[in-house]
């Protein structure tokens, strides 16, 4: 669970019917989530989901808990967001992407220790990110003085 200043982080989007879980998967090389009644195909991973009838006071918006904010961090390039969102352990962090004015914002939430600062590392892209993923990749170049240069490359790609 994501945490700000020791207060749960919760995303969520507005759905019109639920179903009892959330299917992820790969339909002819193209990234698809939709809700489903029921976990037949071993080749998605779904997640259930649980209506809740109210929440706990400890989740619920108060005007005390608005204070706290993430630190922006502007990122130079793409090859540094993906830099920071694979996990050191764990899975890669998801990415968020959202239009600011006329362009987009692509980062990952951070939290370096449970009791300092939260942050949002982002970069600045023109347009919206159509394709899924961020591919980061390492080439090494031989320059013509015969010495090797390292080239950090990142994309957006489908898969």
């Amino acid at each position: 669970m994501d945490l700000l200043k020791e207060s749960p982080v919760i995303y969520y989007t507005p759905v019109e019917n639920f179903s009892h879980y959330l299917c992820y998967g790969f339909r002819s090389g193209k990234e698809e989530s939709v809700m489903v009644e029921s976990t037949l195909d071993a080749s998605k991973m779904y997640s259930p989901i649980v209506k809740i009838k109210s929440l706990p006071r400890s989740l619920q918006p108060s005007p005390e808990n608005n204070t706290a904010k993430y630190q922006p961090i502007e990122l130079d390039d793409l090859g540094s967001l993906a830099k920071l969102s694979y996990g050191f352990e764990e899975a890669p962090f998801p990415l968020f992407a959202f239009p600011v004015r006329e362009k987009w914002f692509l980062g990952v939430f951070l939290n370096f220790n449970e009791d300092g600062d939260s942050f949002f590392c982002y970069v600045v892209l023109n347009e919206e990110p159509v394709k899924p993923f961020v591919k980061h990749t390492q080439l090494i170049v031989l320059s013509q003085y015969w010495s090797i240069i390292l080239v950090n490359m990142a994309t957006l790609t489908s898969k």
